[in-house]
């Protein structure tokens, strides 16, 4: 709750824990069929986005770094707004 979302980053940790890893993990296994009902029921209860939303924020960050630098040609290790693109 300290987010008010369950929509974690891949690389995010928790803790010291890989949080955003496990997030992954619990969508690839659902896509599978291969996630425990009970723990779907669990994820969704607590309004789990089985689709990451994202895309459409790193998508903006590139429409951003277009207008600003004027190509979409980014470095491996560029980052906007504290985030890789």
């Amino acid at each position: 709750t300290e987010k008010g979302h369950c929509n974690v980053p891949h690389r995010h940790t928790e803790q010291g824990r890989a949080l955003g890893n496990w997030v992954a993990t619990q969508r690839i296994e659902k896509r599978r069929g291969t996630l425990e009902q009970s723990r779907a029921g669990r994820l969704e209860q607590a309004d789990f986005q089985w689709k990451a939303s994202q895309w459409d924020a790193m998508f903006a960050l590139l429409l951003q770094f277009k207008t600003e630098k004027g190509h979409c040609d980014v470095r491996r290790n560029h980052t906007e707004q504290g985030r890789a693109l």
